[in-house]
């Protein structure tokens, strides 16, 4: 937590009747009262600017699924986990998908995440690309990360990990976000 000051600047979100969704710096994001914080005139009136060449803009998720890819780009790996510490990463944020009273417990962020390491993988091994790594960030109140490094994603695609073997080689933060034990 920290304490913002008159004249700081944050990235804005969402926002809802009492509350704004904001980014603070990279992965860090919170949630400002919307009295404390004064709006800009346009907001949520115009489109949203293109994000930096670094970021990818995806397609709108398929109506059944219960989060949806807000961006997609390669940075620095945000954490201090070894395997991926100091090395490029594709990070992908995702938030819940609006209007959809789907589950997005424990389970759902496990399996939503599956599929885009799957996606990635194919992805990243069809394209020249630095990244070492893939990071899935859940943008919400209960959210988290997860990620895997480029090798374990081949060893699991390859049948040489199990999907079990594969969540366990796997970075979580917090390490508790898929409950006590530690196998998701």
């Amino acid at each position: 937590m920290f304490q913002a000051t008159a004249g700081d600047e944050f990235e804005m979100l969402d926002e809802n009747a009492s509350w704004v969704h904001v980014r603070i710096s990279g992965l860090s994001r919170g949630w400002l009262r919307r009295s404390s914080v004064e709006m800009p005139e346009d907001f949520g009136s115009t489109p949203e600017p293109q994000s930096a060449p670094a970021a990818a803009q995806t397609a709108p998720e398929p109506p059944d699924k219960p989060f949806q890819v807000e961006k997609e780009q390669i940075t620095s790996f945000p954490g201090d986990w070894g395997p991926l510490r100091g090395k490029t990463v594709k990070i992908i944020s995702v938030q819940e998908a609006k209007g959809r009273p789907n589950e997005t417990g424990s389970q759902a962020k496990l399996e939503y995440a599956k599929s885009l390491f799957e996606r990635e993988y194919v992805e990243l091994t069809r394209s020249s690309t630095t990244a070492a790594g893939v990071v899935v960030v859940f943008d919400s109140e209960d959210g988290g990360m997860m990620a895997t490094t480029l090798p374990i994603l081949q060893q699991w695609k390859a049948g040489t990990l199990s999907d079990e073997a594969m969540w366990r080689r796997c970075y979580f933060d917090p390490p508790d976000m898929f409950g006590s034990s530690t196998t998701p």
